[in-house]
């Protein structure tokens, strides 16, 4: 399965998901695993899978960086992200496949996934996974946020061999996005060929609406 395109049309083509803050959870991460301080001296190079319009993209600029890259494949949210991060000559957005990421081997020192890899279907998953210990230096850090079967949504969706159609109500998607939740066991297997050094189960419930939030959250190292 390629890029689902009702990204395109129904996200980013509708003036939403437009984020121009980082995520509280990639601010800490990155705080927390790297020293701004030696950052440039170092020459660290850092992937965002699934970039948007360059919200984390920005903070990673300005933390010191040396080099970043934000793959996605919006067209839209591309030529969005290009416009807010003009002024960034190190940062290299691209509209691509995250089944066949054009960086060198062993190059990358940090990946992130903020929530994207999760809306493919699982082989488009897996490929994306392989893609990422490609390019990631040995030793190198992978934050990986993926959802969880303990997600509300999980229940309400439309499910298929590989992937489920959700969020159709949270995104006014009629028939919902490309997604797939994940148990413990089926995280375990999916992160095999990286070393686990954390695994989170984020939870939060809406006493309100009776709705739960559940993610993965995972830092992975590659072996």
């Amino acid at each position: 399965m390629t890029f689902d395109k009702k990204w395109e049309t129904k996200i980013y083509k509708q003036g939403k998901q437009i984020n121009q803050y980082p995520y509280d959870l990639v601010v800490s991460f990155v705080n927390r695993h790297f020293n701004k301080n030696s950052l440039k001296k170092q020459k660290k190079k850092v992937l965002d899978l699934g970039c948007g319009t360059g919200n984390n993209l920005k903070f990673l600029c300005e933390f010191g960086f040396s080099k970043i890259y934000g793959i996605e494949g919006s067209e839209i949210a591309v030529k969005l992200a290009k416009k807010f991060l003009r002024k960034n000559k190190n940062c290299e957005i691209i509209l691509g496949d995250f089944k066949k990421l054009k960086i060198i081997n062993n190059s990358i020192d940090l990946c992130i996934d903020r929530g994207s890899i999760t809306h493919n279907d699982i082989n488009s998953i897996k490929k994306s996974l392989l893609e990422v210990k490609r390019v990631l230096r040995p030793g190198g850090l992978f934050l990986s946020v993926i959802f969880s079967q303990a997600h509300s949504s999980y229940k309400k969706s439309k499910k298929f061999k590989n992937y489920s159609l959700s969020f159709a109500k949270e995104t006014s998607v009629k028939k919902g996005l490309v997604t797939n939740f994940f148990s413990k066991k089926k995280i375990l297997n999916i992160y095999k060929d990286f070393k686990i050094l954390s695994l989170v189960h984020d939870q939060k419930y809406d006493v309100l609406k009776k709705n739960k939030s559940a993610m993965w959250q995972v830092i992975l190292k590659k072996k």
